[in-house]
């Protein structure tokens, strides 16, 4: 805003435009048709007739998701349906877009309320375009009714799509598949390349996760290189802009419409419209209308995490670089490397609240890592983007396929050095910080410190006070107070035992999606050695005892409760047995039989009992008339359940 005037009335009116879209894409939801599958009642299984609208595709368990466009509702009963809806099976079909299909299928009930750590189903259906999920049991109950017709802009897409996995095909089999898929998400973006899970992870624990995706450096390659070339041909400068903005177009195509390769080809245009007039454009002014338009084609799209990251970093560096750079290079010649560290350091301070607000965690080598890997990132997406357009040439010429070979194993060099520093980095315990979720007012409160650090930057005045004030800001920001009690949570094949250190002890599976976003919430990490808590493991059962509440955690499968000895009583005066398996009927009858058990209910010690299934309200007072009342009933209804414990007081936590 301040790129265009001077105003600070109209630029605070400016400001203000994205925060006024933000509360606007909170509260607006898109209500589904009255005809839609996310009013249907009367059952889960439904068959549906329906219009496949876009490719199949593979998400992150290696099943397939087909979005199709719902026609008519066949059973139970036949009537008209709209909406979209994804449909999610194991296997492959021969299917393409246009195609009738008619899907007998199991509606996925509706999450009325979710953790924050665990799925959110609401957004997952959003970002999609849809209102309902449902998944097929078997590939036999999908059949098509009728192949499509093939229109010139399906064509165009697959030829997209088969350009993309022949350049990563390629890639992959000259350099290897770590090698080669990094290569690729280097040139056309993340969002194209489905990257293996761990190596994502690895550069976003030492703050390199920038590098994966596609951004205005990429943008930057494309359009300088066109105009160099074309200008060797072509004088006319309205002839060249219109080549730069058609391999623009054609990189945009490629990487697939992510948040910051949108704003580097809306920034793009802006300049390339004044360099048409002969005029230089402003890069503060070319980030502001990018941001303007981006907001106004879609204003929800001002809640994505890689739209907030994508912009926030380019402002930080637009108004925080020139002025950093200029007050570093007063302790003398540095070989560039000012420059540099101004870029990363004022990158990251801009983004930092965002990152530990959507994934809780912060790397500590962004630093090092980023000076170290930046040469070889940039020769490496050089000799990458040259490869590649001749990968796509070649795939319909067949010209260059020892050319090809020649620049990949070239290329294979500072590549592996890249993997490997990134993995020398992440392979450290302490390489990123867990944290937890901040308050929101630590953030806004950040924003307004850094802001003012980069005024009193520019104007030379005020910078040690404004640095002190968002020293202040950063300790609030990662400043956690002491929990007031322990927590216990209970996941599908896993317990965590959280104390008031953060340090966690798990019994079962450690590897959970959803517990490791649990841990990365609470700021927790598990703990081999914590001495508040005493793991046993025995053949029939895994307990954690707490002496500090006198409370043993047990988990137990529901075929060996008749005859498991169940922990002593002596130490403890609450336990709580997570039980896994059977119904809760026969679970209640085995606990009965068992004859510690009743030894426990003798004893009056308080007793939860947890099962790993959602119980209606009837069969929670049909349970409990059978026990006596020092036996609570709880249930893991969701991804997640979470007790409290504060002394030996232990509660549902909402």
């Amino acid at each position: 805003a301040g790129g265009i005037t001077r105003n600070w009335r109209f630029v605070v009116l400016l400001g203000a435009i994205p925060v006024l879209f933000w509360f606007y894409a909170d509260y607006r939801d898109t209500k589904p048709d009255a005809n839609d599958l996310g009013n249907w009642k009367l059952g889960r299984l439904v068959i549906l007739n329906a219009l496949v609208d876009e490719p199949a595709r593979l998400d992150a368990r290696g099943h397939t998701e087909l979005i199709v466009k719902l026609h008519q509702l066949l059973y139970p009963q036949e009537r008209q349906a709209s909406g979209r809806c994804i449909i999610r099976f194991a296997g492959l079909l021969d299917l393409s877009v246009g195609d009738w299909v008619e899907a007998k299928v199991l509606l996925d009930k509706q999450a009325s309320k979710h953790q924050v750590w665990e799925f959110n189903q609401a957004e997952y259906l959003r970002q999609r375009c849809a209102s309902r999920s449902a998944r097929l049991t078997k590939l036999a109950d999908l059949r098509i009714v009728k192949r499509s017709e093939h229109d010139w802009l399906y064509s165009a897409k697959q030829a997209v799509v088969a350009s993309r996995k022949h350049l990563l095909d390629t890639h992959c089999r000259l350099l290897g598949d770590t090698e080669g898929a990094l290569l690729t998400s280097m040139v056309i973006g993340d969002r194209a390349v489905n990257l293996p899970d761990s190596l994502v992870k690895q550069f976003r624990d030492v703050g390199l996760s920038h590098v994966l995706a596609a951004s205005g450096f990429n943008l930057t390659i494309v359009s300088g290189c066109t105009l160099f070339l074309v200008g060797l041909i072509l004088k006319n400068i309205w002839l060249r802009n219109a080549a730069c903005l058609m391999s623009m177009l054609a990189f945009v195509v490629m990487a697939g419409p992510s948040p910051s390769v949108l704003r580097s080809a809306f920034m793009l245009c802006v300049l390339l419209l004044y360099r048409t007039m002969n005029r230089q454009g402003p890069i503060s002014m070319a980030l502001a209308v990018a941001l303007l338009a981006a907001i106004l084609i879609d204003p929800k799209c001002i809640k994505d995490a890689g739209f907030q990251l994508s912009y926030v970093a380019t402002a930080a560096i637009v108004l925080g670089v020139e002025p950093l750079q200029k007050l570093l290079g007063k302790a003398g010649p540095c070989f560039g490397i000012v420059e540099m560290v101004s870029v990363v350091v004022v990158a990251q301070m801009g983004v930092l609240p965002i990152q530990l607000y959507y994934f809780w965690c912060l790397g500590l080598f962004f630093l090092p890592a980023n000076l170290l890997v930046a040469p070889f990132v940039h020769l490496v997406t050089l000799s990458g983007f040259a490869c590649s357009l001749l990968v796509i040439i070649d795939q319909y010429l067949g010209w260059f396929q020892h050319l090809i070979w020649l620049i990949d194993k070239v290329t294979w060099y500072p590549l592996a050095a890249i993997v490997s520093c990134v993995k020398f980095m992440a392979s450290f315990e302490r390489a990123k910080l867990v944290l937890g979720a901040p308050h929101i007012a630590c953030l806004v409160f950040y924003y307004v410190s850094f802001v003012l650090l980069l005024f009193s930057l520019k104007l030379e005045r005020w910078r040690v006070v404004s640095a002190g004030v968002l020293l202040i800001a950063i300790c609030l920001l990662v400043w956690r107070p002491t929990p007031p009690c322990s927590l216990i949570a209970f996941f599908r094949n896993s317990v965590a035992i959280l104390g008031q250190d953060r340090r966690a002890v798990v019994l079962g599976n450690v590897s959970s999606p959803v517990l490791r976003k649990f841990l990365l919430y609470h700021g927790a990490l598990v703990s081999e050695d914590n001495l508040d808590w005493r793991v046993e493991e025995k053949e029939e059962f895994q307990q954690v005892f707490s002496a500090q509440m006198k409370t043993m955690v047990v988990q137990i499968d529901s075929n060996v409760l008749v005859q498991a000895s169940l922990p002593g009583s002596d130490q403890f005066t609450t336990i709580i047995l997570a039980v896994k398996g059977s119904s809760p009927g026969k679970i209640v009858d085995a606990l009965l039989c068992n004859q510690q058990f009743g030894r426990y209910l003798e004893q009056e010690k308080i007793v939860w009992l947890v099962f790993d299934r959602g119980l209606s309200k009837e069969a929670q007072v049909g349970l409990s008339n059978r026990l006596p009342s020092c036996v609570k009933i709880a249930t893991r209804t969701g991804g997640s359940l979470v007790l409290e414990a504060v002394n030996e007081s232990i509660k549902v936590r909402n």
